[in-house]
């Protein structure tokens, strides 16, 4: 069997594991976000209730689509970024990996297969809210699928920043608490529901170095605008860093395991 027919077979798996109870699925990985949507959709309407009032992009017209949006893309990003640590503590999934040691598996082969499996499900429950949005905002076919691509990337760079959250859980189980305080800052920092301007300015320069808020931007502006003058930029730019965060983050969860010895349970 060629690699290629290796990672279909383990995606082909994860697919089926996660729609077997999709339903729960969607609870577990939206509740956090709709929360935060809510909570920004009445602090939304209460200030643009008066005619004049507007905030970097957001005005009384578009605040739907915006905070929409943003809750789509954080609830995308956190379920690619937590899959992983989930599937290895919390299920018997973690077991396959030990297998591979005698099989002609491989630990990336795994990995890929196991993205591919259950990002699909991800990106399609996103692509079908978005779906949902353009149609009731009256946004052109164009700016959906670049959007839609945008959000492929934005789960490609999560799943890759997972798989270093799930390599802290099993080999520096005490530290990993830090991994969890970082997705709050990254989450703080992207700017899924409040424009930059609302943010310190001492802060821009390094909410602009993050491929999070340049992918919840770019889809904000393609649903708001129709068009943006940043998307060469920032198609390329997400690009390369969820290629970065498919290899480096799969290097570093490979080696750890062979340096702390860890084989399963």
């Amino acid at each position: 069997m060629s690699a290629q027919n290796r990672i279909l077979a383990i995606a082909s798996k994860e697919w089926r594991l996660n729609t077997r109870f999709f339903f729960e699925y969607l609870a577990n990985n939206l509740i956090s976000p709709v929360k935060t949507a809510i909570l920004m959709y009445f602090i939304y309407a209460g200030f643009l209730a008066r005619e004049s009032f507007s905030l970097g992009m957001v005005n009384k017209d578009n605040f739907h689509t915006f905070v929409f949006i943003g809750t789509t893309c954080h609830g995308i990003m956190l379920a690619s970024v937590y899959v992983f640590r989930t599937k290895m503590l919390m299920e018997k999934w973690w077991q396959t990996v030990t297998a591979t040691l005698i099989s002609p598996v491989t630990t990336i082969e795994m990995i890929f297969g196991f993205i591919l499996g259950s990002g699909t499900v991800h990106v399609a429950v996103g692509g079908i809210m978005f779906a949902l949005i353009a149609w009731f905002s009256k946004v052109s076919f164009v700016s959906f699928a670049l959007s839609f691509l945008t959000l492929c990337l934005l789960a490609t760079f999560a799943f890759g920043l997972g798989l270093i959250g799930a390599t802290m859980a099993l080999c520096w189980e005490g530290k990993s608490f830090l991994f969890d305080y970082g997705i709050q800052g990254l989450t703080f920092l992207s700017c899924f529901y409040y424009p930059i301007e609302t943010l310190p300015r001492f802060l821009h320069p390094l909410i602009q170095l993050l491929p999070t808020y340049h992918a919840a931007t770019l889809i904000q502006q393609l649903y708001l605008y129709g068009t943006s003058n940043e998307l060469p930029f920032t198609l390329g730019y997400l690009g390369v860093v969820a290629l970065t965060a498919l290899l480096i983050p799969g290097y570093i969860f490979e080696n750890s395991l062979k340096r702390y010895g860890i084989v399963g349970y």
